[in-house]
């Protein structure tokens, strides 16, 4: 392998790796702007919360 290749392989493996996590994220927050999930932030961490499932769950259990 030559250094040009290495270097796009790092810069393709860099793509792939920011579009799996951002695209989930905006994903989810259209979830939250179109109410069907809560987000809440605990730390630096985020948590995506169907509330209607969960009640449905813990009703049922």
């Amino acid at each position: 392998m030559t250094l040009l290749s290495i270097k796009k392989s790092e810069i393709y493996l860099y793509r792939l790796v920011c579009f799996a996590y951002y695209w989930p994220t905006k994903y989810l927050e259209q979830l939250v702007e179109c109410g069907f999930l809560t987000k809440q932030k605990v730390g630096r961490a985020n948590y995506y919360i169907n509330a209607p499932l969960c009640q449905l769950l813990l009703a049922h259990s």
